[in-house]
């Protein structure tokens, strides 16, 4: 599939990875450091909690902590 701009022209690769890049800025820029912090957390305990065989209900008890 062909990306075009406004005017019908093709863009190139450098500008889709561009557009890529702003993309991700610009999504990082709307989530608070909190939420940002507590999502990265989260992947931690759940990643801890496969290794260690560690309840549902405790990984719950320690998000809700939070």
């Amino acid at each position: 599939m062909q990306i075009e701009d406004a005017a019908g022209n093709s863009i190139s690769g450098y500008m889709k990875y561009t557009f890529s890049r702003l993309r991700t800025w610009d999504s990082r820029s709307k989530v608070n450091s909190t939420e940002r912090n507590l999502r990265a957390a989260f992947a931690v305990m759940s990643s801890i909690q496969s290794k260690l065989e560690i309840s549902d209900a405790v990984v719950e008890t320690g998000s809700v902590s939070v």
